[in-house]
């Protein structure tokens, strides 16, 4: 009987610590237009809803913007701290490093890295996906927005597609540099299936993710039932 409760007791406490240790993605797919359209992506923790890197890819950020109001109405633009917010959350357990003010890049390599990369992917989207023809896939998702400065930046998400030990990034660039300024070109003209413009929207229920103490409680009340049925 000692060795069944200690058994139990085992599985119970491996099964509550896998949902705490394990990573998990705090966005999940929902709709942008029409019902099952999978467009979009909800931000659980804070219920904005994002639209789907590769939507507005092909149009320039300047043409986007001018559909806000038709073709994208309901959506807008997010702010810098909404999008560092986002990819904070996606990419926390990524090895990080700071490229300059407000400028951040997380990155990782090896098959966790790639695999949670296509994880993020396959939720919000991407501009570009190729087969490399090796078992993996390239994909690059590049969105234009407005800094808090009103300057044109961008954050991205790439994957080179070779092996599992390349490179695979998340970058936000430089809310107080502008893009197009700093390479001397009118990229807020350019229309390119490699680059789209983010676009957000409020959603009005926020969906909450269970606490590791709520899971904790959960877990220790089981243990406590199960103890009372043996000792039964």
């Amino acid at each position: 009987m000692d060795f069944k409760k200690s058994y139990i007791t085992f599985l119970t406490a491996a099964a509550i610590m896998l949902p705490i240790t394990a990573q998990a993605l705090t966005i999940t797919e929902t709709d942008a237009f029409t019902s099952g359209d999978n467009k979009a992506a909800l931000q659980t923790s804070t219920g904005l809803i994002w639209l789907d890197f590769g939507v507005t890819n092909n149009k320039s950020f300047n043409e986007t913007i001018a559909q806000l109001d038709t073709t994208y109405r309901g959506w807008r633009l997010p702010t810098h701290s909404e999008i560092y917010s986002l990819f904070s959350e996606l990419f926390a357990e990524s090895r990080y490093k700071t490229l300059g003010t407000n400028q951040s890049e997380w990155y990782g390599a090896g098959v966790t890295a790639k695999m949670y990369i296509n994880d993020v992917v396959d939720v919000l989207g991407a501009n570009v996906v190729e087969d490399k023809g090796n078992g993996f896939e390239y994909s690059y998702s590049l969105g234009w927005y407005l800094s808090d400065t009103n300057k044109l930046n961008y954050a991205m998400i790439y994957d080179d597609g070779y092996n599992y030990n390349n490179y695979q990034a998340a970058r936000i660039c430089c809310a107080d540099t502008d893009y197009a300024e700093y390479y001397d070109y009118d990229y807020a003209n350019y229309k390119d299936a490699q680059f789209s413009t983010l676009l957000v929207k409020d959603n009005s229920i926020t969906v909450p993710e269970p606490s590791s103490a709520i899971l904790l409680s959960l877990g220790l009340l089981g243990l406590g039932t199960i103890r009372y049925r043996l000792n039964k």
